[in-house]
This record gives structure tokens, sequence and C-alpha cells, in this order.
């Protein structure tokens, strides 16, 4: 397997079969993670309020309070947002993959347990 290193915190080793990666641990590097969840903000007019939904299993909550959001660390955030949540098997940690839009492009951001941003060198 290669090593592709998109960024800090978050890494992926491509397959062999299938085109596709096995994604890494944000916030221990291990391969052995599961997606319990969708986080998704977005704005029906710009810069009005967002409108939070979680995605959890078969489970649908709407309007959900800031708060409990996966929110990405971005600093005035403008536009829609989707933040994929799991945890890992090795670490027991939470994390969080975001893709962010701002100003026309799509930024991924991994987010730590308390949904903050992986800082660079981990």
């Amino acid at each position: 397997m290669n090593d592709i290193k998109v960024m800090d915190g978050l890494k992926f080793d491509v397959m062999h079969t299938d085109n596709a990666a096995l994604m890494h641990c944000p916030s221990c590097g291990e391969g052995y993670t599961h997606i319990t969840g969708v986080h998704v903000g977005g704005r029906p007019k710009e810069d009005g309020p967002f409108e939070n939904v979680i995605v959890e299993g078969s489970k649908v909550r709407e309007h959900v309070p800031a708060g409990l959001m996966a929110m990405p660390d971005w600093p005035n955030l403008r536009r829609d947002y989707v933040t994929l949540t799991g945890w890992c098997e090795m670490c027991h940690g939470s994390f969080g993959i975001s893709f962010i839009q701002h100003k026309g492009q799509t930024f991924v951001q991994p987010l730590t347990n308390s949904w903050s941003a992986v800082k660079p060198g981990r």
C-alpha cells in the first residue's frame, strides 16, 4: 500500500482493489474507523441562519442547535458544510471529516473529538 497524505491529520492508504482508499483515524493514525453519522449545515439564504440536520443510522434530527453539531473550525463560516462523524477502534476517540464550501471552493478539514480542527504535526 502507498500512503497518500492529504493534510495533517487526514491520511489514506491506496488499496489495490476496487480503486478504494483506506482512511486512517485523524487522532491516532490507525486504520480501524467507523462512520457513525452525517452532520449537515446549510443556509437557505446567504449569511442567514444555519438549518442543521444530523443523520445517525436510520434517525434524522432536524433543527439541531449549533452546539450539538460537528461544525468545522472555520472563520466566518458563510456557506454549507457536511461533516462525517465516526470513531476509532484503536484509540476509541471520535472524529469528524468536514467538507466546507467557501467562495466557490470546497475545503476538507479533519476534526478531533471535541470538534476542533486537527492541529498540524498530528
